[in-house]
């Protein structure tokens, strides 16, 4: 019965926090997404509806952030390339938690070729930024005639038990 978000374009992706909304535990909660199409449009015809998926998602209180795994490579050749990993935490609850940050490099065949563990603190209520450097030998170069991906999973563990986990796909 509560109104919680507006976002007036429908072809464009977003996400929002409902949790502060949800009812306790073991209460039941309806969650209706609803359009409206009210007529200022960008396009000739805009038509009306949702044009993207919709998710509920559950996460822990110390969790990788919506769309926070960014990987880049800023140096590659033939013989290597530099792999750099960005993930954002968030810790949505209320005590700062040391976090074991590990990466996985995966190549187009399924092989782990590359992995690099990071320790870091997420202070309570915030998001941390966490850079992991990684290289690798012989990379599988993507070209549109070549189109291999790469994988990286990045796994976060709490007191050594994994409580997230993200997999990303990209291209050298």
């Amino acid at each position: 019965g509560k109104h919680v978000i507006n976002h007036p374009y429908g072809y464009t992706s977003f996400y929002f926090d409902i949790t502060p909304w949800l009812n306790p535990a073991g209460q039941s909660n309806v969650v209706a997404v609803q359009v409206r199409n009210e007529g200022e449009n960008a396009r000739w015809y805009s038509g009306s509806g949702i044009y993207r998926h919709t998710w509920i998602t559950l996460a822990n209180p110390v969790h990788i952030g919506m769309w926070g795994v960014n990987v880049k490579t800023p140096s590659v050749t033939e013989k290597s390339a530099d792999i750099n990993i960005t993930t954002t935490l968030v810790n949505s609850g209320t005590k700062d938690t040391p976090v074991m940050v590990e990466v996985q490099i995966i190549d187009p065949s399924g092989h782990v070729v590359a992995a690099a563990k990071s320790n870091s603190t997420v202070s309570h209520g915030a998001k941390t930024d966490l850079d992991q450097n990684i290289s690798i030998s012989n990379p599988v170069l993507w070209w549109p005639e070549n189109p291999k991906l790469y994988n990286v999973r990045v796994a976060v563990f709490i007191k050594n038990k994994e409580t997230d986990y993200l997999n990303t796909a990209f291209g050298i």
